[in-house]
């Protein structure tokens, strides 16, 4: 995380992180080979990810799958609101498909957050193809834990 940003890596998290062999997220994870195996990177408010889908990924013959799809759509979204501080889970995630995007071909997806407010984070992303067409959008609702809750 950028020094400057005003934003903080709960201990929690930093202490789960430190071991790549140890981390197996289906969305971020480079050790597991079953994932997305998504690179992120925050640019000024928003949070970018790439991944190259490839064979397991397929739903409709050479089409991947709206649940891959939607998985990467909530790992940018979920690492926006990282990025802004926050420890808060995925509550509510609604996709609306744009386009297919083919099996083997590299995307793109676009995140931030939108708002804030209590333990209700509102955020949106979006995916594109190689060709910057619009694959996807993603809205969803990430809800800080209440106050006392174990994390």
């Amino acid at each position: 995380m950028p020094s400057g940003s005003g934003a903080r890596t709960p201990r929690w998290y930093s202490a789960a992180m430190r071991a790549e062999e140890e981390r197996l997220c289906f969305g971020c994870s480079k050790a597991n080979p079953e994932g997305l195996r998504m690179s992120i990177w925050r640019q000024g408010e928003e949070v970018w990810g790439e991944l190259v889908t490839s064979a397991h990924h397929q739903g409709f013959p050479g089409h991947v799958h709206g649940g891959v799809i939607a998985a990467a759509l909530d790992e940018a979204m979920g690492w926006a609101v990282y990025h802004k501080g926050y420890l808060a889970a995925t509550a509510h995630l609604d996709v609306k498909y744009r386009a297919p995007l083919n099996v083997g071909e590299r995307a793109r997806v676009r995140a931030r957050v939108v708002k804030a407010r209590g333990r209700r984070i509102m955020v949106q992303a979006v995916m594109e193809d190689a060709s910057g067409r619009g694959v996807a959008e993603g809205w969803a609702l990430f809800l800080r834990p209440p106050p006392g809750a174990p994390t």
